[in-house]
């Protein structure tokens, strides 16, 4: 299924700041900077994380952003649906009505083609609400290199508030 473009993104800072709650806040510039996000791409994705209640933040200079909840509690689809909505990703538009077949009638409420895509979006959020952050965190943890791993812990000590 095709999500919003921004939903990696959502992700990935999602991730960030669930390896940085055990400590603090993470401020909105390193976030952006962290993963080379435009400011304003990371203010939308930070606003509709916070309205959905997957984050929270702290006003003013020393303020900065946080999970809102534990990350055993957020599901990657709470983050998708936080950018994407809850309407089905398959749009119906009856096209089988058109055409040499548009006097017909009889027609089922929702076509074989429709009910195919709707089981196919249930099994894809049913995935996702499975999947927790922090089950996320350890998947990534267990495939990123040691490296990597490395630069991300000594960049947290240096930028959580």
């Amino acid at each position: 299924m095709r999500s919003n473009s921004t939903a990696e993104s959502a992700i990935h800072i999602a991730l960030l700041l669930a390896a940085a709650s055990r400590d603090g806040e993470l401020a909105a510039q390193d976030l952006a900077d962290f993963h080379d996000l435009s400011r304003l791409t990371l203010g939308k994705v930070l606003q509709q994380l916070k309205a959905a209640g997957v984050v929270a933040s702290s006003p003013g200079r020393a303020g900065g952003y946080r999970l809102a909840r534990d990350a055993r509690e957020i599901s990657v689809l709470d983050i998708v649906l936080a950018l994407d909505g809850v309407e089905p990703k398959f749009f119906c538009r009856e096209i089988r009505k058109n055409g040499p077949c548009r006097a017909s009638s009889g027609y089922s409420k929702r076509c074989a083609v429709a009910r195919t895509m709707d089981a196919a979006t249930q099994a894809w959020r049913a995935s996702l609400a499975a999947t927790s952050l922090d089950d996320l965190m350890d998947m990534t943890g267990q495939e990123a290199p040691r490296e990597t791993l490395r630069s991300t812990v000594d960049w947290l000590s240096s930028h959580v508030r």
